[in-house]
């Protein structure tokens, strides 16, 4: 059986690490080798087969020493497959196993492309895709993007879209609150448009709507960023601004997140940009009503009008108006929109066609 070694940065709390480790313990279930090399200085957040070789370079040392031991590594590792699981990795792994041909290699795109950082324009300017043996994308949307910047690779472009645990995440019936509960998971920054959900809040109040409802987020509150540490602040400060303590709560970031998304009556995700989203997958297997931004392959999993509705998160008034498009419904209506969602959810996760389509590209 193939010796796989996962490549990443650490394995602490993310969608992208979470995939990574669900990808590995059901590989080691097929029977595969599995080791996962890292080289930050993190604890490992989610749980691993004792099977999985755990393997950490340069711990606590400086940055110039983690990148040489990791060359090094990459150009001496008993493997017959490398998974790069981002871009900045596969920026990483590909300089080391140029000279390592018969290696194949697996880069990740984690992420749909809007804003570009470092590591994709050395990747596009460059073309050291070409090293890659397959390019595996969990978003529709980014594979658009790369065979359009670069049509060479298009032969090596696979979507996978992230797998979504159906029992864990399980269907609940909805709740029934005194008045509307609505949940959102995810971070306090730019991309998840803190800033633009609390404005649309203050546009929805103007209106005089008369619904009661009370928005719950939840999401890491202290960042070693400055620039994150002040955007969070900045959002913090328009809710007082706008006199909607009474409408939001800002909680910390949660483990709990399977237990607690059943207690709302509808979810939101506003973000800006997506790759393919964990929180919108995890709203819908449970069986709940969404307002979301239509952005990358958001419309994937909400469909406009049927489990919820969908926005332009540029567009103020349009988030307001999804806002008020779902506070005129009944509850049968919200009752049937949840319902939906537990059915779209079901077509889109399968354990097995997930496994499968990777197997498929580590034997080709």
């Amino acid at each position: 059986m193939k010796q796989i070694v996962f490549f990443d940065a650490c394995l602490t709390r993310g969608g992208a690490e979470r995939q990574a480790s669900l990808l590995m313990n059901m590989l080691i279930e097929k029977g595969y080798l599995v080791t996962l090399t890292t080289f930050e200085d993190s604890e490992d957040c989610y749980p691993l087969s004792d099977k999985i070789v755990r393997k950490r370079l340069a711990l606590n040392k400086p940055r110039l020493v983690k990148m040489l031991s990791i060359f090094h590594y990459l150009l001496h590792v008993k493997a017959d497959v490398v998974f790069a699981f981002s871009q900045r990795l596969s920026v990483l792994a590909i300089p080391p196993l140029l000279f390592r041909p018969k290696v194949k290699l697996i880069s990740g795109e984690r992420n749909c492309t809007v804003v570009q950082k470092i590591w994709e324009k050395i990747l596009i300017k460059t073309r050291i895709y070409k090293r890659s043996d397959f390019i595996v994308s969990n978003s529709y949307a980014q594979v658009r993007y790369l065979k359009n910047e670069m049509p060479s690779i298009s032969s090596k472009l696979r979507t996978i879209t992230n797998y979504t645990d159906l029992s864990k995440y399980a269907f609940h019936p909805m709740p029934n609150n005194e008045h509307l509960q609505i949940g959102l998971f995810c971070r306090y920054e730019w991309q998840k448009n803190f800033h633009g959900l609390v404005e649309a809040v203050h546009r929805l109040e103007l209106t005089g709507n008369t619904v009661n409802y009370h928005i719950d987020w939840y999401g890491r509150k202290s960042f070693s960023n400055p620039k994150l540490q002040t955007y969070f602040q900045e959002g913090v400060d328009l809710i007082k601004k706008y006199d909607l303590e009474d409408r939001f709560t800002l909680h910390d970031n949660t483990d709990r997140v399977a237990d607690l998304i059943p207690q709302y009556d509808v979810l939101c995700l506003p973000s800006f940009h997506e790759g393919f989203s964990n929180s919108l997958s995890e709203y819908i297997c449970c069986g709940r009503p969404v307002l979301c931004s239509d952005v990358s392959d958001n419309s994937i999993m909400v469909h406009d009008g049927e489990n919820g509705f969908i926005f332009n998160p540029n567009n103020i008034d349009d988030i307001t108006n999804a806002f008020i498009k779902f506070f005129a419904l009944n509850k049968a209506q919200r009752v049937r929109m949840g319902e939906r969602s537990r059915e779209i959810a079901e077509k889109l996760f399968d354990a097995n066609r997930f496994i499968n389509d990777y197997i498929e590209i580590i034997e080709a």
